[in-house]
C-alpha cells in the first residue's frame, strides 16, 4: 500500500501543542520516581511515608503489586500508631492478603484502631462494628455501633456526631436521611471537626438535605481548609478560581491550590501548574509550573503527563529532551488520552525521540480515531484515500 501520509503528519504537527492545556514539567532527575522518594522516607522511619509505601504495595501503585510488602510497611506504620494504617493491617489478617488469614489478629488490630478523639480511626472502626456485629441489636433496633452513635452523639461527642453524619448521608446501619445527616455534620462541625466541615459544606454545595447555599458551602470549605483537610483546601481554591458563590479570584485560588498540592492532591498540582504556567493569580513561572505538573505526572495523571511531554518537545520550563517528550505521551497515552495517542503516533512516524515504526504509528492513529480524535480520523481517511489510488 502506497504512503502518502508524510505531508498530513507534518501539518499535523503545529495542531499538537498546549491547546486547551498549560502544563510544565519539574527539571529533575527522570529516574527519581514518587514511588522511590517515598521508599526512601519509610525506611528512614516517617510513619506517612510507610504508610504511602504500603498502600503503593498494596494497590500497585509505582510499582508491581506485592501483598507481603504492603502488610510489612502496614504493621510499621501501625506501630507507630497510624489509626489507617492499623485498620489495613487488620484487613490484611483478616482476608489472609500478604499474611496468613488470622481472624483473632485481624480482630486485635481493629480494636487498637478505635481511638478516643481519633475522628479517622472511629470512622473506619464503625463500619468494623457493622461488618462484624451487626447481627447484634440494641434494645431500640439499632446496630451496636449506631445505637453507640446515638448515645454519644446526643452527650456531644464530634465524632459519633460526624459517624451518625455519616450512616445517615449512606444509609449505614439506619434508613437514610440525607436532611439527618446534614443535621449531625453541622453538630459536629460546630464542635470544630474539619471533615464535618467538609461534608457539611458538599450538602451545602449540592442541596442535598438543606437549601442549596453557596455561602454557606464557602464558609464550612473554607472553616476545614484553614484545618489543613486537603480536600477542603482543593473544593475552596476551585470555589475562588471559578467564581461560584464569591468574587473570582485566582490568587486567593492559587493559595489554596498550593496548600492542597503540597499535601499531594494530584488535581491540585495541576491546577497550579495551570496557573503557574499562564501567570493567573501569581508570577508566570514557567519552572514552577514545570515542579507541579511533573508531580502531577508522576501520579499518573494522563493530561499532565501529556503537557509534560510537550514540555519537553518544545523545550520549555526543561531542557528539551524527545526522549522524554515521547515517553510522558507514551504514560499518557497508555493512560487513554486520545491527543496523547496521537502526539505518540507522530512521534513514531518522524522517529523523533523512538525510533521509526510505522507500525505502531498506525497502531496509536486508530486508537486516537477509536476515541473520536477528529485529527486522527482525518489522518487515517487520508491515508486509506491514498491506498487505495
Amino acid at each position: 500500500m502506497p504512503k502518502k501520509t508524510a505531508g498530513l503528519f507534518i501539518l499535523l504537527l503545529s495542531l499538537v501543542g498546549l491547546s486547551g492545556c498549560n502544563l510544565i514539567s519539574r527539571p529533575v532527575s527522570p529516574d527519581v520516581s514518587l514511588f522511590e522518594q517515598i521508599k526512601a522516607a519509610a525506611e528512614k522511619g516517617d510513619v506517612q511515608a510507610q504508610y504511602n509505601l504500603a498502600l503503593a504495595y498494596d494497590e500497585g501503585r509505582g510499582t508491581l503489586s506485592d501483598h507481603q510488602q504492603a502488610a510489612i510497611w502496614y504493621q510499621k506504620a501501625a506501630e507507630q500508631g497510624h489509626s489507617v494504617a492499623i485498620y489495613h493491617l487488620g484487613q490484611m489478617y483478616d482476608y489472609g492478603e500478604g499474611v496468613e488469614l488470622n481472624s483473632q489478629l485481624a480482630e486485635d488490630w481493629y480494636v487498637k484502631a478505635i481511638k478516643p478523639g481519633d475522628v479517622v480511626a472511629s470512622y473506619y472502626s464503625g463500619y468494623i462494628y457493622q461488618d462484624r456485629q451487626s447481627a447484634k441489636k440494641s434494645s431500640q433496633g439499632y446496630p451496636q455501633n449506631i445505637f453507640w452513635y446515638l448515645d454519644e452523639a446526643n452527650s456531644g461527642n464530634t465524632t459519633a456526631q460526624y459517624n451518625l453524619g455519616l450512616a445517615y448521608y449512606f444509609g449505614v446501619g439506619i434508613n437514610q436521611d440525607k436532611s439527618r445527616a446534614a443535621y449531625w455534620y453541622q453538630k459536629s462541625a460546630e464542635q470544630g471537626n474539619p471533615f464535618a466541615q467538609y461534608n457539611l459544606g458538599l450538602i451545602y454545595a449540592s442541596g442535598e438535605g438543606v437549601e442549596q447555599s453557596e455561602a454557606q458551602a464557602l464558609h464550612w470549605y473554607t472553616l476545614s481548609a484553614q484545618q489543613g483537610y486537603v480536600l477542603a483546601q482543593y473544593n475552596l481554591a476551585t470555589v475562588y478560581d471559578n467564581g461560584q458563590g464569591v468574587e473570582q479570584d485566582h490568587s486567593k485560588a492559587v493559595f489554596w491550590y498550593k496548600k492542597a498540592a503540597r499535601q499531594g492532591d494530584v488535581m491540585a498540582q495541576f491546577n497550579l501548574a495551570v496557573a503557574n504556567y499562564l501567570g493567573e493569580g501569581t508570577e508566570q513561572n514557567y519552572e514552577q509550573a514545570a515542579y507541579w505538573y511533573h508531580q502531577a505526572a508522576e501520579q499518573g495523571y494522563p493530561l499532565a503527563q501529556y503537557n509534560l511531554g510537550v514540555l519537553y518537545s518544545q523545550g520549555r520550563g526543561v531542557h528539551q529532551d524527545h526522549g522524554l517528550a515521547t515517553y510522558w505521551y507514551q504514560q499518557a497515552a497508555e493512560g487513554g488520552l486520545d491527543k496523547a495517542q496521537l502526539a505518540l503516533a507522530i512521534a513514531y512516524y518522524q522517529g523523533k525521540g523512538v525510533k521509526k515504526n510505522n507500525k505502531q504509528t498506525l497502531y496509536w492513529l486508530e486508537k486516537a480515531a477509536q476515541q473520536g480524535n477528529e485529527q486522527a480520523i482525518q489522518l487515517l481517511n487520508q491515508q486509506n484515500s491514498s491506498g487505495k489510488k
